[in-house]
Parts: C-alpha cells; sequence; structure tokens
C-alpha cells in the first residue's frame, strides 16, 4: 500500500503551495477534562483544509474512507496514557492555557508516516516526503529550523503532557 500512497500523494501535493502557518493555542482532543491528545493549533487553516481535502478524495479510489471528522490544523505535543484525576486534567488545561506565544513555521512537504510500537513508545518514520509546489513562504530559516528540531524531537520520544507543554512554551517562547 505504501506505493499506491506516494504516487496519490505526488500527484496531489505538488498542486498546493508551500504554507506559512502560525502556532497559536494549546488544545486538547477530545477536552481537558478527558484528553488523550495534546495539541497546538494552526493558522492557515483553509490552506491546510484545502491540502487535507484533496489528500483525503485521493485516497477513496485506494478503497480509504473519508474522514467524517472536522479537519482542525494542529501539530500533536503529546499523547495521555490512562485516565487523568480530576487535580491533573485542571493543571493540564492550567498549563496549557498559560502558553503564550506564536511561532512562524514552513509547511513544506506532506510525510508519509509509518508508526512503530515499542516498549520505550511510538517511533515514527518517514516513508516518503513530497514537497508542496514552487512557493516557499517567508519564514526565518531560523524559526523553522528550530519548530522542525522541536516536532522532530516530539516524533522521536513520548513525553507526559507537562513535559509536552513545557516543551511548548520553550519552542514557543513566552510574551
Amino acid at each position: 500500500l505504501v506505493n499506491p500512497l506516494r504516487n496519490v500523494l505526488e500527484s496531489v501535493v505538488p498542486g498546493h503551495a508551500a504554507i506559512a502557518a502560525r502556532t497559536t493555542d494549546v488544545g486538547a482532543f477530545p477536552n481537558f477534562r478527558r484528553p488523550r491528545v495534546v495539541w497546538v493549533g494552526m493558522t492557515s487553516e483553509r490552506a491546510l483544509q484545502s491540502l487535507a481535502g484533496d489528500i483525503d478524495r485521493a485516497l477513496t479510489p485506494l478503497g480509504i474512507p473519508r474522514e467524517a471528522r472536522a479537519f482542525q490544523a494542529h501539530l500533536t505535543l503529546g499523547r495521555v496514557k490512562g485516565e487523568l484525576v480530576p487535580a491533573q486534567a485542571t493543571a493540564l488545561a492550567a498549563a496549557a492555557k498559560s502558553c503564550r506565544g506564536s511561532r512562524e513555521l514552513a509547511v513544506r512537504t506532506v510525510d508519509l508516516m509509518q508508526s512503530e510500537l515499542g516498549p520505550g513508545g511510538s517511533r515514527y518514520l518517514v516513508l516518503a516526503a513530497v514537497p508542496l509546489g514552487a512557493a516557499t513562504p517567508r519564514v526565518s530559516y531560523e524559526v523553522a529550523r528550530d519548530r522542525e528540531q522541536a516536532v522532530r524531537a516530539r516524533l522521536d520520544t513520548t513525553s507526559p503532557p507537562k513535559a509536552a507543554i513545557d516543551e511548548a512554551r520553550r519552542v514557543g517562547g513566552e510574551h
């Protein structure tokens, strides 16, 4: 299935320009009372939604059903294992709310990823990286490099929610 997926990405992705986005608030899916995923939102929702929708539609001939949930542009910071007691959930929500600042980042590729579960948590491998169209968003190299390193660090480890929030604060800066 990897080659057909790569082919779909190679047919759809270059038709979309690279995207300049900014991080926004920190949130949780489904919510902070029962968090499963801690995330940071992103601007450029329409451009990202268009890209995701086009990929989603192009995957249906492969037998992959369309995503039923509404699209929400975000970067996953971490996953929450198990239930949090109310005090932990409240602390997580407060820490998320205290995150201030925003960072620019450039979305230049769509990566086909493979998740490998292991005793130390999940590891993610890039199976294909398909560049977006020629237009390069104006984001300073320094900022984009910092965000890329932070995201790659997040992909290589699993962290408890507080550590993910602390990392978001460190990378995003506080104002």
